[in-house]
């Protein structure tokens, strides 16, 4: 139990570093200790609008999600692409983790750690003025 208490305040120390109130960061690190899996929303995906268009003909199943550090990012060190692979061997770069969840998964992917992505969903594009978004399910 005490391994579980300092993996959670290590985490609510990480997030209050980055910003975020101490009571929303012990809440935030309780449910990553607790949680059998995260549900991130991928974020720049307004850019990517023909690739997530592409994925949501597939089926979730089919396929790949890959998450890949980019420590020399100018806009954020702790940034995690998000690439999602198709069976027919293509790899889309769909975005990347919304900014919280980077700066908790990235040390632990800078420390060899790499975390499972358990699956993608493709949201929106009900119409032409929706754009797609995604998500992803991972556990670290």
């Amino acid at each position: 139990m005490s391994n579980i208490k300092s993996k959670v305040m290590t985490a609510a120390n990480r997030l209050v570093k980055g910003g975020m109130r101490r009571s929303l960061a012990m809440i935030k690190a309780w449910a990553l200790a607790k949680a059998d899996g995260l549900r991130i929303r991928v974020r720049g995906t307004a850019l990517r609008q023909e690739a997530l268009q592409k994925l949501a003909k597939l089926r979730p199943e089919d396929v790949t999600v890959q998450l890949r550090r980019e420590p020399r990012n100018s806009h954020d060190k702790n940034a995690v692409a998000v690439y999602a692979a198709a069976p027919d061997r293509r790899v889309y770069f769909i975005g990347y983790l919304a900014k919280a969840a980077a700066y908790i998964l990235a040390p632990l992917m800078d420390k060899g750690r790499s975390p499972e992505v358990r699956g993608l969903a493709i949201v929106g594009g009900f119409n032409e003025y929706v754009n797609y978004g995604a998500r992803i399910a991972v556990r670290v």
